[in-house]
C-alpha cells in the first residue's frame, strides 16, 4: 500500500508540474524554451501515468485503496464536480461579455433595447 501511495503522489507532483509547463508555453507566468505541443504531450503522458496509478488503487483485494463499490461514487461525485465547474465557466464567460455602458447613467443605461451607440462589449 506504501508504494502505491508513493507513486500515485509523485504521479500527480509530475502532473501539475507538466500543467504549469504547459501554461509557461502558452505564454503564462516565466517563459520557457518548451514548444506548446510538447508542453501537451508531456501532459498527456502524465495523465496517463496518473490515471494508471488510480487503476492500480483500484482492487477488491485487502489491500486496495478503493474498492469497485467505491469507484462508483467517485463517478457521481466527478460527475458533480463537473457540472459545478461547467456552471462555474458559464457564469465567467457570461461576465466576461456582459454589456456595460460606455457612459454611465442616464438615458443609455447599458440595456441592450436603445441607446446612442456609444456602448461597448467587453
Amino acid at each position: 500500500m506504501e508504494a502505491r501511495l508513493t507513486q500515485l503522489a509523485e504521479e500527480c507532483m509530475e502532473l501539475g508540474q507538466a500543467a504549469l509547463k504547459l501554461r509557461r508555453a502558452m505564454g503564462c507566468g516565466t517563459a520557457t524554451p518548451v514548444r506548446i505541443e510538447e508542453a501537451e504531450s508531456a501532459m498527456q503522458e502524465e495523465m496517463s501515468d496518473v490515471l494508471s496509478c488510480i487503476e492500480v488503487c483500484q482492487s477488491t483485494d485487502i489491500d486496495g485503496l478503493v474498492t469497485m463499490g467505491e469507484m462508483s461514487m467517485f463517478k457521481a461525485r466527478i460527475e458533480e464536480k463537473l457540472h459545478r465547474w461547467a456552471e462555474r465557466e458559464m457564469a465567467r464567460q457570461a461576465q466576461r461579455y456582459r454589456y456595460k455602458p460606455r457612459y454611465g447613467g442616464g438615458e443609455n443605461d447599458g440595456s441592450l433595447v436603445g441607446g446612442t451607440g456609444q456602448d461597448r462589449l467587453e
